[in-house]
């Protein structure tokens, strides 16, 4: 009877040991879920933030005249020779206020967003057939008001008062000088934003004569 009794009680610890492991490991795969909600609502709300700090840092300027000076070599945004034809390259030449290929009149348009016109032919600067893929040409062309053709300033480095400049018609691109090159004519492109000094801009407002 002994020998029963006894089997009996190591039948049941055994029992209650496996119990106790069940639940502890219930209670492990809570914590982990919980913690793992808590890192998704952690990271939801940074998400949340960032996006308003991107809305709020998105700039509300007046239609001006301006120069678009790279950051990466001090040049500015032109159209060579102030040339009208469609589909010529902007390209970054050395600043000159004096020289009309350099000026882009910013209209505003929906969405916080601006065609960058050209004075001389009041062409629109935009990313070559709406092109999506990182390096994609950009280009004048005459306005049509495509989405291609729009693009936000995002406030990134107020300290230098200096713009990421980004078409409205993708995500996650920003107009950029190829290779972060610095000499005269080297091309612009679209690329992944960065804030790479080769894709932040200084929006210097010029006098029209």
């Amino acid at each position: 009877m002994s020998r029963i009794i006894r089997a009996t009680l190591a039948i049941t610890a055994s029992v209650a040991a496996l119990a106790g492991t069940a639940t502890a490991v219930h209670a492990d795969a809570a914590e982990d879920a919980a913690a793992k909600a808590a890192k998704a609502a952690r990271e939801a709300a940074n998400t949340a933030r960032a996006s308003a700090d991107e809305a709020a840092a998105r700039a509300k300027l007046p239609e001006a005249t301006v120069q678009l000076q790279v950051a990466s070599s001090g040049k500015c945004l032109e159209i060579n020779n102030g040339a009208i034809n469609d589909g010529l390259p902007a390209q970054q030449w050395t600043c000159n206020p004096d020289t009309v290929a350099q000026h882009w009149r910013m209209v505003p348009k929906g969405g916080a967003s601006y065609e960058l016109r050209t004075v001389t032919g009041n062409k629109c600067l935009e990313v070559e057939n709406s092109g999506t893929k990182a390096g994609a040409a950009v280009q004048q062309w005459t306005c049509s008001g495509g989405a291609q053709m729009r693009w936000q300033a995002v406030l990134v480095d107020p300290a230098r008062k200096l713009f990421q400049l980004r078409p409205t018609h993708t995500q996650d691109r920003c107009l950029d000088i190829v290779s972060a090159k610095t000499e005269n004519g080297v091309k612009a492109q679209s690329w992944y934003c960065n804030q790479s000094d080769a894709q932040l801009w200084q929006i210097k407002p010029v006098k029209v004569k």
